[in-house]
């Protein structure tokens, strides 16, 4: 009777819908365009016809993807699928609250093919960010920005302190 009920666990934990464990918006505010949505899974997953997603806010749908696509990450220890849904690049409304919504049936599990519930993400879209402060002062010169991504920083921002919009807590600013 005990390996017939290991094998009962083991048959409906095989067969468990697809449901994510991790989504890229992570619950800090959402203060960027919005662009791209990612979700992670334990298990690789698969895209199925018909799949669809949408951003809400108050229940009116504002938001549809351009494109959604499905790749899946295999190590020594686990394989984990990744959903991306790509939208037209767009500024939501400020000061308020959104939630991006899988419909049923977008995706599969790669090892059984049992389908997705519906499943989303809440996040919120902040009236403001409040002021910045750093001791860095308007028409200083950057030298050298030392961090994530600084490689890329120069392209974006420039040199010049009027244009610099980052977020002082994951760089190191050195004056010249």
């Amino acid at each position: 009777m005990g390996i017939f009920a290991c094998l009962i666990s083991f048959t409906a934990a095989a067969q468990s819908a697809p449901m994510p464990e991790y989504c890229s918006l992570d619950y800090r505010p959402f203060s960027r365009p919005l662009e791209y949505i990612g979700f992670s899974f334990d298990g690789g997953i698969r895209l199925l016809d018909g799949a669809s997603a949408a951003v809400k806010c108050d229940g009116e749908v504002v938001a549809l993807p351009i494109n959604m696509e499905v790749d899946n990450y295999t190590s020594p220890k686990r394989t984990q699928g990744h959903l991306r849904i790509y939208f037209e690049k767009q500024n939501l409304p400020k000061g308020k609250e959104y939630t991006v919504v899988v419909a049923p049936s977008s995706i599969a599990a790669e090892a059984d093919g049992t389908e997705n519930p519906e499943f989303g993400h809440d996040f919120f879209v902040p009236e403001n960010l409040g002021p910045m402060y750093t001791d860095e002062e308007d028409g200083m010169v950057i030298d050298k920005i030392n961090g994530l991504l600084s490689s890329h920083l120069p392209t974006f921002f420039g040199k010049s302190r009027p244009n610099l919009l980052v977020n002082l807590n994951l760089f190191s600013i050195e004056r010249i």
